[in-house]
């Protein structure tokens, strides 16, 4: 799941820096707006030379060198919130996507290209809402699709895929979540769509603990080890 997940939501990430923290195509020396206009002030030294050549050229490295600057913002953000995505394990989904929005703050204050910037502080906490609003967006359509038809056979080795497929399919065990554990209603328990009793985190382990105590299980080990062998 976190895999789709981070594949699906870094461009939408790159977006959001690039909405918040744009550049210019073309900027001026004297105005340039935003994040290039921030380089060029702070680090006149370093944009020498693209200076020099487009002084004597008619031609101009300072978009690269913007780009460049973009760039390392957007890996460092990204480096960020992939170590805040790990440290927040154990919160709930809309706690976690607020406190890896704001664990990105440090990045954005650190960096210097932002010091003469008077609007950093409205844009700043924009950014932070746009980025906690977007992963709780994504993080939550990712893991209702991943309940409904999540299939992780494809990211294990045989071994582990192969208890993996007997869990869910012969056991029929399904990932924990909440949607899976709710009461179900009068009208569904009557249809015998759950059995005669609601499914609860106690029947699933039953289910586990009496496929290990009748044998069933470690057939499947043994099988593994026939084949593997």
């Amino acid at each position: 799941m976190n895999v789709q997940f981070f594949t699906t939501y870094k461009p939408r990430f790159e977006e959001l820096v690039a909405a918040h923290y744009a550049m210019a195509e073309q900027p001026r020396i004297s105005t340039a707006p935003g994040l290039l206009g921030n380089i060029i002030a702070s680090n006149p030294d370093d944009l020498s030379d693209a200076l020099v050549l487009e002084a004597h050229t008619g031609t101009s490295n300072l978009g690269e060198a913007a780009s460049v600057a973009k760039d390392g913002l957007v890996e460092s953000l990204w480096t960020r919130l992939l170590l805040s995505f790990e440290v927040t394990a154990s919160m709930d989904a809309p706690e976690r996507s607020e406190a890896i929005a704001k664990s990105l703050r440090p990045i954005v204050l650190d960096n210097k290209s932002f010091d003469r910037d008077p609007d950093l502080a409205v844009r700043l906490e924009a950014f932070t809402e746009a980025v906690r609003s977007s992963l709780l967006d994504v993080w939550c359509s990712n893991r209702e699709a991943y309940i409904t038809h999540g299939d992780a056979t494809h990211l294990l080795a045989k071994v582990s895929r192969a208890k993996h497929t007997y869990l869910r399919r012969t056991l029929k065990v399904p990932m924990m979540a909440t949607k899976v554990l709710l009461t179900p209603s009068t009208n569904e328990l009557g249809l015998g769509l759950h059995g005669a009793q609601a499914p609860t985190v106690g029947s699933y382990n039953g289910a586990v603990y009496r496929a290990l105590r009748d044998g069933t299980l470690i057939r499947v080990a043994i099988h593994l080890l026939d084949t593997c062998v």
